[in-house]
Protein backbone atom coordinates (compact mmCIF):
# COMPACT_ATOMS: atom_id res chain seq x y z
CA UNK A 1 0.00 0.00 0.00
CA UNK A 2 1.25 3.58 -0.67
CA UNK A 3 2.37 5.62 2.06
CA UNK A 4 1.18 9.17 1.80
CA UNK A 5 3.44 12.26 3.54
CA UNK A 6 0.38 13.35 4.45
CA UNK A 7 -3.01 12.69 6.11
CA UNK A 8 -4.90 14.34 3.14
CA UNK A 9 -7.15 11.96 1.00
CA UNK A 10 -5.71 10.99 -2.42
CA UNK A 11 -6.90 12.65 -5.31
CA UNK A 12 -7.99 9.61 -6.80
CA UNK A 13 -9.95 8.54 -3.07
CA UNK A 14 -11.77 11.92 -3.56
CA UNK A 15 -12.64 11.66 -6.84
CA UNK A 16 -14.11 8.45 -6.55
CA UNK A 17 -16.42 8.78 -3.80
CA UNK A 18 -17.74 11.97 -5.80
CA UNK A 19 -18.40 9.73 -8.46
CA UNK A 20 -20.15 6.84 -6.62
CA UNK A 21 -21.84 10.07 -4.90
CA UNK A 22 -22.72 11.62 -8.51
CA UNK A 23 -23.70 7.76 -9.45
CA UNK A 24 -26.37 7.12 -7.09
CA UNK A 25 -27.90 10.22 -7.70
CA UNK A 26 -28.50 9.38 -11.10
CA UNK A 27 -29.98 5.81 -10.41
CA UNK A 28 -32.37 6.89 -8.10
CA UNK A 29 -33.35 10.39 -10.79
CA UNK A 30 -33.82 7.77 -13.53
CA UNK A 31 -34.67 4.97 -11.65
CA UNK A 32 -37.83 6.84 -11.27
CA UNK A 33 -38.26 9.04 -14.00
CA UNK A 34 -37.81 6.12 -16.83
CA UNK A 35 -40.88 3.96 -16.27
CA UNK A 36 -38.80 0.94 -18.25
CA UNK A 37 -35.58 1.59 -17.12
CA UNK A 38 -35.33 -1.18 -14.20
CA UNK A 39 -31.75 0.54 -12.67
CA UNK A 40 -32.99 0.61 -8.74
CA UNK A 41 -32.60 -3.47 -9.61
CA UNK A 42 -28.66 -3.02 -10.23
CA UNK A 43 -27.93 0.30 -8.11
CA UNK A 44 -25.24 -1.66 -6.09
CA UNK A 45 -23.50 -2.78 -9.25
CA UNK A 46 -23.83 0.10 -11.22
CA UNK A 47 -22.58 2.04 -8.42
CA UNK A 48 -19.63 -0.37 -7.70
CA UNK A 49 -18.37 0.11 -11.37
CA UNK A 50 -18.83 3.62 -11.80
CA UNK A 51 -16.94 3.77 -8.67
CA UNK A 52 -14.05 1.90 -9.75
CA UNK A 53 -13.55 2.97 -13.03
CA UNK A 54 -13.26 6.66 -12.05
CA UNK A 55 -10.85 5.79 -9.30
CA UNK A 56 -8.69 4.20 -11.82
CA UNK A 57 -9.02 5.77 -14.73
CA UNK A 58 -8.30 9.30 -12.50
CA UNK A 59 -4.25 9.48 -12.48
CA UNK A 60 -2.51 10.62 -8.99
CA UNK A 61 -2.25 14.16 -8.46
CA UNK A 62 1.66 15.52 -7.90
CA UNK A 63 0.20 16.96 -4.44
CA UNK A 64 -0.44 13.48 -3.17
CA UNK A 65 2.80 12.84 -2.82
CA UNK A 66 3.34 9.57 -2.45
CA UNK A 67 6.34 8.61 -0.97
CA UNK A 68 8.78 5.38 -2.66
CA UNK A 69 9.27 2.42 -0.55
CA UNK A 70 12.53 3.35 0.18
CA UNK A 71 11.98 6.61 1.48
CA UNK A 72 9.65 4.47 3.69
CA UNK A 73 12.40 2.50 5.11
CA UNK A 74 14.45 5.24 5.65
CA UNK A 75 11.60 7.04 7.84
CA UNK A 76 11.18 4.02 9.44
CA UNK A 77 15.01 3.30 10.59
CA UNK A 78 14.87 7.18 11.35
CA UNK A 79 11.93 6.99 13.60
CA UNK A 80 13.56 3.44 15.19
CA UNK A 81 16.49 5.70 16.07
CA UNK A 82 15.04 8.80 17.90
CA UNK A 83 12.54 6.15 19.91
CA UNK A 84 15.50 4.35 21.10
CA UNK A 85 17.33 7.49 22.21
Amino acid sequence: MAKMKSGAPAQKVTFAAAAAAFATVIVSVFGDAVPGLNLKQFQAEFVTVITFLAGYMMPPAATDAIMPSSAIEQIDSVTKQTEIA
